[in-house]
């Protein structure tokens, strides 16, 4: 059974996932991912990605349930219709995949999907401190319907997030790279991403708790406490969504998924091994903020 200070861990970042989630529609599994990994560094829990991803699971099937029914109206079918399926295909491949990985390897894995993601996503600042006279980017365009790029990418970043939902239950690193490249309603975006996440936490939940006999009975506190805390933040979230910066977010949580990674990377060394990963981190982020000014 999990203690006090375990408990207070999955509550805080449980929370602080859900606000992010219900202002950005992403965000819930990168925060509790990486904040439950620094966890393990301070000897607070035992920090295996497939224990925290059954977590994820359970609190995720209520939170993205009662979102996906409060946004449905604003959801818009043709990004449903294009996302959802290979979402779930992927999500199949990604289950797949995380119960054959050993733990430090499952952690590693995903701290280089998440630089690989972030460098990928913000690519343009990053050229901009080699290049300094480099002229500005062109401002993006909308999310269009008939484009079949623009429809390609919306499947690719569905097929990409439900590989990732199932490995670690993160969808949202991909969808952050696809809306670098077009801008779309942010009220639109959170309503049909809702409904697609909400259909395929079912299945997430499914794979996990029954073929992956991953349901811990005495771990009862921790679902609980979890819960309880999913819907405090999903209610804050939502309440927010509207007076806070979208970018304000997105750089927010990008922050926080890039010096968890950078500890993810590290994994199975020394903790001042990953210390020190994460200062590297930090630096950089230091210094794209300082370009970008």
């Amino acid at each position: 059974m999990a203690g006090a200070a375990e408990l207070a861990v999955v509550g805080c970042l449980t929370f602080f996932g859900n606000v992010a989630y219900a202002m950005t529609s992403f965000g819930n599994g990168v925060i509790f991912q990486t904040g439950w990994h620094c966890a393990q560094l301070a000897g607070l829990c035992d920090g295996s990605v497939v224990s925290a991803t059954t977590s994820l699971s359970i609190f995720m099937t209520l939170t993205r349930t009662i979102q996906g029914v409060h946004l449905r109206k604003s959801a818009q079918p043709w990004i449903v219709a294009h996302m959802l399926p290979p979402t779930l295909l992927g999500l199949l491949a990604g289950v797949a995949l995380i119960f054959r990985l050993p733990v430090v390897a499952a952690q590693r894995t995903m701290g280089c999907l998440f630089l690989s993601i972030m460098g990928f996503k913000y690519r343009r600042t990053l050229l901009g401190l080699a290049r300094p006279g480099a002229p500005p980017a062109p401002p993006m365009p909308a999310l269009d319907r008939g484009n079949k790029r623009h429809r390609a990418a919306v499947v690719a970043a569905g097929f990409a997030g439900g590989i990732m939902s199932g490995m670690f239950g993160t969808p949202g690193p991909p969808v952050m790279v696809l809306l670098s490249f077009v801008a779309v309603d942010p009220l639109l975006w959170r309503a049909s991403s809702a409904v697609v996440t909400a259909v395929m936490t079912y299945l997430q939940l499914y794979l996990y708790l029954g073929p992956g006999n991953q349901y811990d009975g005495a771990a009862w506190p921790s679902y609980a406490t979890m819960i309880a805390a999913a819907l405090a933040g999903l209610a804050a979230g939502n309440a927010l969504a509207d007076s806070v910066d979208q970018d304000f977010m997105q750089r927010a949580i990008a922050v926080f998924l890039t010096t968890g990674a950078a500890a993810m990377v590290a994994a199975g060394t020394d903790p001042a091994a990953q210390l020190l990963a994460v200062a590297a981190a930090a630096a950089v982020l230091a210094l794209c903020a300082c370009a970008v000014r």
